[in-house]
């Protein structure tokens, strides 16, 4: 299927389906849409502990579940039904003194990426580059001059001291802002190929939009944390009904296939308790849900009380006596409980999002006359950021 028609057919069934993902249960006790869905929000909610975390982390059974009670849902399988990009025909280079300093699940990762989009000759920009992992790796393939760019003047220097470690030399480094890139940085992309892997926001956002007036060769981009850098509602190309604020973008990555348990277990307790401080408040002030801010993770690390008065204290409300602590504690955990089964039913819809965000980046690139392709580097199990897309002009 081509990546137009793709995305307009995921337009239209997520237009549909709006009320079904567009409204966090966080933020509401009841959600509109389960009196128009009585029975998936009683199938939902009658769910065992052990059925929530298996759909959550299982889309595919979790899309079945829901389309018994959704029937548009069953047009949804094909439209995530992306191709596997291709491995190099050719083996990587492997030198494993390329991989010091790479966390192993992130070695992995940077090799998918390396493989799918095979051995790179000429001018290469490995973009947001850290401390250039991906770009060495590239470097060593062949003959690819690669230029590692890089806001941290640090981390530039760490990348260079690994690349004169294993004798590359045809990698170099340059500390630049790419999003406040001057017109001598901005020459590195003119007729050079770009890679990013899991460039956050408005950093792939920035890449697509500006590729054909920097004369870019081609693109190899795996987006990343879709809503950072945007302020205000996302607005699809020419055509598209849908629109997107920045939480919806968060619900399109929200996963935790590759999260360890115990950071699992952090961000559960992160959603009861806070979830204790909306019922507290909204009990004190009989108004509507009011957001606030993040909350640090070493609030978490201590008692319920502890994280109770220092929110209170920091939103400008009385906290809970301490007679009633472990009553909005329990409240806090039932809550929770809800949640994490009525937000099943907008994680059905979480890769559709994706698909027609990334999509979308795509579409607008073949308006300045740019091939695309959009297809899965590897497992979801290595990484749920997983959607490549390239382009390239011929």
């Amino acid at each position: 299927m081509e990546v137009a028609a793709r995305q307009a057919a995921l337009d239209a069934l997520l237009q549909q389906t709006r009320p079904l993902w567009a409204e966090s249960p966080f933020k509401t006790d009841h959600p509109a849409w389960c009196a128009n869905y009585p029975a998936l929000a009683a199938a939902l909610l009658a769910l065992a502990d052990g059925e929530v975390a298996r759909l959550t982390e299982q889309r595919t059974a979790l899309i079945e579940l829901c389309a018994q009670y959704v029937p548009a849902l069953t047009e949804l399988a094909p439209l995530l039904a992306l191709p596997t990009a291709p491995a190099a025909p050719a083996a990587l280079t492997r030198n494993p003194h390329l991989d010091w300093e790479i966390p192993g699940r992130k070695q992995e990762q940077i090799a998918a990426f390396a493989a799918a989009i095979g051995v790179q000759q000429g001018r290469v920009v490995d973009w947001c580059a850290g401390k250039g992992h991906l770009g060495r790796l590239i470097a060593a393939q062949g003959d690819a001059q690669v230029t590692s760019l890089e806001r941290d003047a640090a981390l530039c220097e760490a990348g260079r001291a690994l690349a004169r470690r294993v004798g590359i030399t045809n990698q170099c480094f340059h500390a630049v802002d790419v999003l406040q890139a001057d017109a001598a940085a901005a020459s590195e992309l003119a007729g050079a190929a770009v890679l990013a892997l899991h460039a956050c926001g408005d950093l792939h956002r920035a890449l697509c939009a500006g590729a054909a007036e920097r004369q870019v060769r081609a693109l190899h981009v795996a987006p990343c944390c879709h809503n950072r850098g945007l302020s205000g509602t996302y607005e699809g190309r020419t055509g598209m009904q849908l629109r997107l604020e920045p939480e919806h973008l968060r619900l399109a990555i929200q996963d935790t296939v590759t999260a360890p348990a115990r950071e699992i277990r952090l961000r559960e307790r992160e959603l009861a308790w806070k979830l204790a401080f909306v019922a507290w408040r909204r009990s004190t002030e009989a108004a509507d849900y009011r957001p606030f801010k993040s909350v640090p993770d070493r609030w978490l690390k201590g008692d319920f009380a502890s994280f109770m008065n220092r929110l209170a204290a920091r939103e400008d409300c009385p906290a809970p006596a301490a007679t009633d602590i472990a009553h909005w504690q329990e409240t806090g955990h039932a809550r929770a409980r809800k949640v994490a089964r009525l937000n099943l039913a907008r994680l059905a819809f979480s890769r559709a999002l994706e698909i027609w965000y990334v999509a979308d980046q795509a579409v607008r690139l073949t308006c300045n006359a740019y091939q695309v392709r959009l297809s899965e580097f590897c497992p979801r199990r290595l990484t749920p950021r997983n959607l490549l897309l390239q382009a390239w002009r011929e």
